[in-house]
This record gives C-alpha cells, structure tokens and sequence, in this order.
C-alpha cells in the first residue's frame, strides 16, 4: 500500500483542488488531479523561463474608427512562443501564472513593454488587459505609476481592461485599487 508521505502528498493535492473550488468543500484524491498539478508545475517552470529568456511578446490588434478609417486603440495581447516553435495560449498559462503568483511579474512586464512600445504611436490609445489577481494586489496602483513615470507614457492614453468577474466577486477591493489608479 502507499506509505504515509504519498499519502499526505495525496491530501495535500485533494486540499488544493477543494481550495480552488470554493470554501466549506470536500474533496477526495483522483490521479487525474496530480496529473493535472504536475502538467501545471511543467507550465509554471517555463513560463518562469519565459518570462527571463524573452519568449514572452506582444502582438498589437489595432481597432480602426469605421468612419475615419484610422486606427483609434491598439490592444496588447500576450502570447507565449517556445523555443521549439510551439505557441502556448493565455487560456493555458495565465490561469496558471495566477494561481502560483507569477501573474504579477507578467502583468507588470506586459504593461511596462506596450507602455514602451506605443509611446511613439501619437495619439493612439493602448489597452491592455489587467488580471483580477494583480488587481488585488493593493501594490497595483504604485507600480502602474512607477510604470508609467519610467516610459514617459502617458495616462491619458492608457486604458485597462478588467474582467466583470472579479469586479462583481470583490466591488470593495475593485473599487478601491481604481480609485487608486
């Protein structure tokens, strides 16, 4: 039979699945879930390395006014490129990078490279998306004024997109970090 440290390492896998999914939770070990823990620790690791050798980049989606023709806003969009060529969507690493804290660095790396990317684009509005988790953090306010002092960017031109979620799962912490920036 298992021995006592497969058996916490089980519990303990079984605890942060039931965390994940809600409070008051009972949740009984699957070896689908450990599969799953590994794949996501497989994820965590590259995307650290990502983040460090530069496979992290930015592509730019312009929205045009339909009656000028001109190009209005640009939206950043992340997209990871491994070495190999393979192409890993957000909907698989960001909610990884959330829930093992990375999100944070990605986040203030993205806003910082599209802040220095579009400072040149005269009058163009930049949008880039902010996740609920770097919106919790009660840092996100100063660190997006750091930001925006060091490129030069203006605020004026900077606009940030942010889930309904988790504006309507927390309004007291949404309302306050907005205020704030």
């Amino acid at each position: 039979g298992p021995d006592s440290s497969e058996l916490l390492r089980k519990s303990d896998v079984a605890m942060y699945v039931s965390k994940a999914r809600g409070k008051a939770r009972i949740t009984w070990f699957s070896d689908e879930f450990d599969t799953r823990r590994q794949a996501q620790q497989r994820i965590d690791t590259d995307l650290r390395e990502a983040l460090k050798s530069g496979h992290l980049v930015l592509h730019y989606q312009p929205l045009i006014d339909a009656v000028t023709g001109r190009i209005n806003s640009v939206e950043a969009l992340l997209r990871w490129e491994r070495p190999d060529g393979e192409r890993i969507g957000p909907d698989v690493f960001i909610p990884v990078a959330e829930e093992t804290g990375l999100i944070e660095a990605i986040g203030l790396w993205v806003l910082r490279q599209a802040c220095l990317d579009a400072l040149p684009w005269d009058g163009i509005r930049l949008s880039v998306n902010v996740s609920a988790a770097q919106l919790r953090n009660p840092q996100f306010p100063i660190h997006l004024g750091q930001i925006l002092e060091e490129t030069g960017f203006p605020a004026s031109r900077l606009e940030l997109e942010i889930t309904e979620t988790y504006v309507i799962g927390d309004p007291v912490m949404a309302n306050r970090n907005l205020e704030l920036v």
